[in-house]
């Protein structure tokens, strides 16, 4: 029991930094905060959130590895090349290995570029989250709009049937009273 606690004490110090997700999985914490702020959440991203406690880094090397990331995310890519994809830039500072990517743990990675699907899971994941964002907002207006549409009949309703009244009033009031034989 000893040996396999010194075993894993040393495992644990040649890890650069800790993350703050507790035994959540980082794709799990992906989702859940891609549904909070109902938009998709990068890789680059998801590391800030899942490297942070209380408003701070958890060490000097997750915030310079963020730092590096946002600064290759802000790089100008030369004329006629692709800028770095969110997976390359993770994959670049942060290193990997088969089968491995720092920030998703493990299972199936997003396909290096130049293939005949270089789309990832992340970017048709935002793709699709972007749609149904858009989409629930074209319901939201259209529901709107048929809103003020019902408003619009129920008023025109009501004056037809005011008009109704005073058309009926008229007639009687040019017939004069009633003659009682």
């Amino acid at each position: 029991m000893q040996e396999q606690s010194r075993t894993n004490k040393a495992a644990r110090q040649k890890q650069p930094y800790n993350h703050s997700s507790g035994s959540k999985s980082f794709l799990q914490r992906q989702y859940e905060l891609a549904e909070r702020r109902g938009q998709p959440v990068d890789r680059v991203e998801l590391f800030r959130e899942t490297h942070v406690r209380a408003g701070t880094f958890v060490s000097q090397a997750a915030e310079d590895a963020h730092n590096q990331m946002l600064e290759l995310q802000s790089q100008p890519t030369p004329e006629g090349s692709q800028p770095l994809s969110e997976d390359e830039i993770c994959d670049q500072v942060l290193g990997r290995r088969p089968g491995y990517s720092k920030g998703l743990g493990w299972g199936p990675k997003p396909k290096a570029r130049g293939t005949a699907s270089a789309s990832s899971s992340s970017t048709s994941y935002s793709q699709s989250t972007q749609k149904e964002i858009e989409l629930q907002a074209k319901l939201h207006e259209a529901l709107e709009r048929i809103e003020v549409q019902d408003r619009n009949h129920q008023a025109l309703a009501s004056q037809v049937e005011a008009m109704k009244k005073m058309i009926e009033d008229l007639t009687r009031a040019q017939q004069g009273p009633p003659h009682d034989p």
